[in-house]
């Protein structure tokens, strides 16, 4: 690069210099200054998540209920299932019904309380529509049909077990209209299912345990009604080993525990596909396969999940996949997730085409990602989420909102936190995406390559209110070339890291049009505004203080030290209006290679040089309309010095 003209100098003199009565160079010129100066808005915290029996919202931590209970999403301590066992054969009271038929293992009866049938078999048989068969504690090695209108009902889960050792299908179908299962433990049998749900039929106080395919399935008729049940142990493949499968059927439940299972907790598939399920509790499912995942819809299928809590998985926690899939997350908890050998995906994921929203949740403790959109298009909002402790794996995770090679059609964040995640916090690429009231706080780790704690890639258009970036390593804001429209209000950034390597610790880089009003940027490295790459920019109401040099200036990059205010180079342009510029190392504004910078109504001061200027001929005037330049070392030095060079587009 070549110094600037001797015109260029001269004007600049005499723009800022004795002539009109103003004080010479490092001095203030007598009407300029910045005016009525807006300060940025803080985002508001989002609100926590929260479940009925969670006392003060916090969910319960981590630990293995006694034997005998069980943990449901929505509840702070651990439960019994179902009813106390009693201390004879039956029930008391006994369940209601409009006739009753008893059943004792290896019983010889008619089906009386006094003489019962020996199976249930026998008992469903025999029972009317809308009776009741009650069966006593016991083992009952039999595969069970339950008719329409019967209800078939234990004396307790714990002692009640249906468990077929000859079925080669399911331990129970419910094939008929409003069939029943209460009270009653359903091992599955080799290679088969434990439930097989095809009608309107209802689950109370039912446990599954076991099978090497699916606990429970809900088939294209069926609608089923269930009200706190666990499954757990169900092995197979990936491709099997569910918890609960409903397949273009609708199942709705009221607690639902599913553990140790390698497949899934649940895979709803199908156009129409629904689970609707309030107080979940997931945990160690599909540990060790990072392809894997614990809730998933696919192919037009829906997922809603309320006041929730999933832990203890690799792969994916909530995936919503292919055509129409959609999830609905609300009030639920995610943590320790992935390990330390590198695997997990994420908490959240969509792969398009699909949608997934979360209202009130907290993901904490993972390997992978928050949140994580691949393939496209891809639909997804937060609302009062918080992502925390997430650390990168072999799947390149660390981040709390990300999209790998996707696409966005529509991407809204509102009160969301990112915190001590260990490469990046929130990027993007293509639709439109929308951010009110983010906070991102120890974004990357010096030891990691980290990139940046918010980035947006080619062809996203982004609006946003109120973010704030708070100690981030590598670069605090970064606008990829081919992004844009970008619009944000109320921003605040404080403290960017250099990485490892003693580069970066940018505050916010502009690679596309941009605007930025009412900001406050503090303690950057390299520059605080960096306008590069053809941008467009406009700035208003900004306040960049004390800009520092790179780390290595005293050492092994002395020639390239950094430490501008504003930088404008390689045919962007930059027009800032009421700002303040205070404390920059070396340059308060640098205007080199190609760019274009106009400032009005500001102060530029406390910087070793005022004013940078690296383009030939460059008319000065468009640097001083109503700007004080104030205490600097010199308020214009025309010596080339090192640009940065641009960050490399986002993946």
């Amino acid at each position: 690069m070549r110094r600037l003209a001797v015109p260029a100098l001269v004007l600049l003199a005499s723009l800022i210099g004795c002539d009109d009565g103003a004080v010479a160079d490092g001095g203030v010129t007598a009407d300029a200054g910045v005016e009525a100066f807006s300060e940025p808005s803080p985002p508001a915290a989002p609100a926590p998540p929260c479940a009925d029996g969670w006392s003060d919202c916090e969910p319960p931590a981590p630990g293995a209920c006694p034997a005998g209970e069980v943990r449901f999403g929505d509840r702070a301590a651990c439960v019994r299932l179902g009813s106390e066992c009693p201390a004879g054969d039956w029930p008391d009271p006994l369940p209601e019904g409009t006739g009753h038929v008893f059943v004792r293992a290896g019983a010889t009866g008619t089906g009386t309380q006094a003489a019962p049938f020996g199976s249930i078999e026998a008992g469903i048989r025999a029972a009317p529509s809308g009776g009741v068969v009650v069966v006593a504690p016991g083992v009952y090695d039999e595969a069970l049909a339950i008719y329409a209108g019967v209800s078939v009902v234990g004396a307790c889960a714990a002692q009640t077990i249906v468990a077929p050792t000859g079925a080669d299908y399911a331990a129970v179908e419910m094939l008929e209209r409003d069939a029943s299962l209460e009270d009653v433990t359903v091992r599955a049998p080799p290679g088969g299912f434990a439930i097989d749900v095809a009608n309107t039929v209802s689950l109370r106080d039912v446990a599954v345990e076991g099978g090497t395919r699916i606990g429970l399935a809900v088939r294209q008729s069926g609608q089923l009604d269930a009200t706190r049940v666990v499954i757990r142990g169900v092995t197979g493949e990936p491709e099997s080993g569910f918890g609960v499968a409903v397949l273009s059927g609708q199942a709705t439940f009221h607690g639902l525990s599913i553990t140790d299972c390698e497949g899934a907790a649940i895979v709803a598939e199908g156009e129409g596909g629904l689970v609707d399920v309030t107080g979940l509790y997931a945990a160690r499912v599909e540990q060790g396969r990072p392809e894997a995942r614990v809730v998933n819809a696919l192919g037009g299928a829906r997922v809603v999940a309320r006041q929730s809590l999933i832990e203890e998985f690799d792969g994916a926690g909530f995936i919503a996949e292919q055509d129409g899939a959609s999830i609905l997350v609300e009030d639920t908890v995610v943590r320790r997730f992935g390990n330390e050998d590198g695997t997990g995906v994420g908490a959240f994921v969509a792969r398009g085409p699909a949608r997934i929203d979360v209202l009130r949740a907290e993901v904490s403790d993972g390997v992978g990602f928050g949140l994580v959109g691949r393939d496209d298009p891809i639909g997804a909002s937060l609302e009062d989420v918080r992502f925390v402790d997430l650390r990168a794996g072999t799947l390149n995770g660390g981040f709390g909102v990300g999209w790998a090679g996707a696409a966005t059609t529509e991407l809204t964040l509102r009160r969301v936190a990112v915190e001590r995640v260990e490469v990046s916090g929130i990027t993007a690429g293509g639709g439109r995406c929308v951010l009110q009231d983010v906070a991102l706080a120890g974004v990357g780790t010096v030891e990691a390559d980290a990139r940046i704690a918010v980035g947006f890639g080619s062809g996203i258009e982004v609006t946003a209110e109120r973010v704030s970036i708070v100690d981030a390593v590598g670069s605090a804001l970064l606008v990829d070339v081919g992004a844009g429209p970008f619009a944000m209000r109320d921003l605040l950034i404080q403290s960017p890291r250099p990485r490892a390597d003693s580069t970066f610790g940018r505050a916010v880089e502009l690679q596309a049009a941009a605007s930025i009003a009412r900001a406050r940027i503090a303690e950057s490295f390299e520059t605080g505004v960096y306008a590069t790459l053809g941008a467009s920019v406009t700035l208003e109401d900004v306040h960049i203080l004390d800009t520092r040099e790179r780390v290595c200036a005293a050492t092994t990059c002395p020639q390239a030290p950094g430490g501008h205010g504003i930088l404008v180079d390689d045919g962007a342009r930059l027009d800032a209006r009421r700002f303040v510029i205070d404390g920059a190392r070396l340059c308060g504004a640098l205007v080199a290679s190609g760019g274009e910078l106009d400032l009005a109504d500001g102060e530029v001061r406390n910087a070793s040089v005022g004013a940078c200027v690296q383009v030939d001929g460059y008319d000065t005037a468009r640097l001083v309309d109503g700007v004080a330049f104030s205490e600097n070392g010199i308020n214009l030095d025309a010596t080339t010095h090192a640009l940065p060079t641009p960050s490399p587009p986002l993946p």
